[in-house]
């Protein structure tokens, strides 16, 4: 089974390692991360212009869900392209918009 996640939250995780870690230890963190990708063990996928397109089209059907952050968004479409449907995460929101993910605890 591979395992994927995407350029945004990559983004994220190297911000909040920054300000929670000291710079070795990020440092570190971030190394073994990229090391992943290079050995093909973890698959970093692209927001390309069209994907960025259908997150920020369903960014505004979501108009009710104002909490679920456009990263989050961008992995929902990124799940539909590529017929994920389980997400290892804390947010319970992939679970209620209907797209039939199922939340692994």
């Amino acid at each position: 089974m591979s395992v994927f996640s995407s350029e945004y939250i990559l983004d994220e995780l190297i911000t909040l390692l920054f300000r929670r870690e000291n710079y070795t230890e990020a440092v570190r963190f971030t190394d073994s991360i990229l090391s992943a990708v290079k050995n093909e063990e973890l698959v970093i996928e692209k927001i390309s212009e069209d994907r960025f397109q259908r997150s920020w089209q369903l960014r505004k059907r979501l108009k009710d869900k104002p909490n679920i952050s456009f990263t989050d968004i961008a992995s929902m479409i990124i799940m539909q392209d590529l017929s994920i449907p389980y997400i290892l995460t804390d947010d319970n929101h992939f679970i209620y918009i209907g797209f039939n993910f199922i939340k692994i605890p």
